[in-house]
């Protein structure tokens, strides 16, 4: 688990990487829709400038989908403000919409899209 290695991680210099992927599992509900964010603070500090963060949230956006009529509107409220506060500035911020096979038991994603995030610092 990351919380468990990122006093490690915080000894590296700032500007250290030129891209992190993030895909952490969570401990309970919040964990499920703001982790990304809570490691992302730590990413931003760690991203060399035009390094790229990107994370993978299935389960979270998945259960959130079912409430947004378009991946858009789900990224611009519940990922945006986040992104942001952790900081990331408007023009740093994309994602694309990819075409997606889940599982057939996957117990909280049965989309056939998803929604890729990616932060590049400048």
């Amino acid at each position: 688990m990351w919380q468990d290695v990122i006093k490690d991680i915080e000894k590296f210099s700032d500007e250290t990487y030129d891209g992190i992927f993030f895909d952490g599992s969570p401990f309970d509900e919040i964990e499920l829709h703001h982790r990304q964010f809570h490691f992302g603070k730590h990413a931003h500090r760690l991203l060399k400038k035009g390094g790229i963060y990107s994370y993978c949230n299935l389960c979270s956006i998945g259960v959130l989908k079912d409430n947004y009529d378009s991946w858009e509107k789900l990224f611009e409220e519940t990922q945006i403000p986040y992104l942001k506060e952790i900081g990331f500035e408007s023009s740093e911020i994309g994602f694309k919409i990819m075409n997606v096979r889940p599982s057939d038991n996957h117990p909280k994603y049965s989309h056939l899209t998803a929604i890729i995030p990616w932060l590049v610092k400048t």
